[in-house]
C-alpha cells in the first residue's frame, strides 16, 4: 500500500486541515499517515480523530502513554500505529490484548536486535497486526539489516520500511542497495553485503580474531 507521512500540527483544526488537504490529493489505493510522535494530549487527540474519521489516514502514536493511546483507540475510527510505547515483547501482547493497534513499529536498536525484532514481527503476523520493520537511525550497515528485515515480512503484513541512508550524509560502506521508486532493495552478497570504508571508520577501536 502507497502511503504519505505527515507530521501532526500542534492544534487539532490545524491537524485536521493538513490532513485534510493531505487526503485531497491522494490516488485511489493510497492512505495518509499522520505521526504525531506522541505530542497529542489526549483530549486534542479525540478531537482530531473525530475531526478525520472519515478520511483514509492512519494515526501513528497520537499520545505519550500507552494508557493514553489505549483509552484513543477506543474513540477512534481510523487504524491506529503505535511506535515508541513498544519496546519489549510485553508492551507489544498488552497493546493488542487492550486492541490499541492496527499497525506496530519494530525498530530493531530500540527492541534489542535482529533476533527479539524478528520474534515480535513473527508474533504481529499471528495476531494479524501489521508490521513496520524500521530502525532509530543509521547509515548502510543499520540500513541492511533493515532491508533484510524488512524483505522476511510478509507482504500482507508489512506496512512500510524506510531508506535511513537518506537522511545520513556521510557513507561507512560500500554495498547498500538504496530504495528506488518508493521500494527499499537489499544486497545479495553473504551477510549484509556491505563492506566497510576504513578510511571513514578509521582503526578498529577492539579487534577479535
Amino acid at each position: 500500500m502507497r502511503h504519505f507521512q505527515l507530521k501532526g500540527a500542534s492544534t487539532p483544526d490545524a491537524a485536521v486541515a493538513i490532513i485534510e488537504a493531505c487526503c485531497d490529493i491522494l490516488e485511489p489505493g493510497e492512505m495518509a499517515l499522520c505521526d504525531a510522535n506522541g505530542a497529542w494530549p489526549y483530549a486534542d487527540a479525540v478531537r482530531i480523530a473525530a475531526g478525520v474519521r472519515n478520511l483514509p489516514v492512519i494515526i501513528e502514536q497520537p499520545c505519550r502513554t500507552l494508557e493514553e493511546c489505549i483509552d484513543f483507540r477506543k474513540r477512534c475510527w481510523n487504524p491506529v500505529k503505535l511506535d515508541e510505547n513498544i519496546e519489549t515483547m510485553q508492551d507489544l501482547l498488552r497493546a493488542w490484548k487492550a486492541g490499541a493497534m492496527d499497525y506496530c513499529t519494530i525498530k530493531i536498536s530500540r527492541v534489542g536486535g535482529l533476533s527479539k525484532a524478528r520474534r515480535m514481527r513473527d508474533v504481529c503476523v499471528d495476531l494479524g497486526i501489521g508490521a513496520v520493520p524500521d530502525d532509530i537511525w543509521g547509515s548502510e550497515f543499520v540500513s541492511s539489516a533493515l532491508a533484510h528485515f524488512a524483505w522476511s515480512t510478509p507482504p500482507k503484513f508489512r506496512l512500510n520500511a524506510t531508506d535511513l541512508t537518506d537522511y545520513v550524509e556521510v557513507q561507512t560502506g560500500d554495498g547498500h542497495v538504496c530504495a528506488r521508486d518508493g521500494v527499499l532493495g537489499f544486497n545479495r552478497a553473504p551477510g549484509l553485503g556491505i563492506t566497510p570504508k576504513m578510511d571513514v571508520l578509521g582503526e578498529p577501536v577492539h579487534v577479535i580474531e
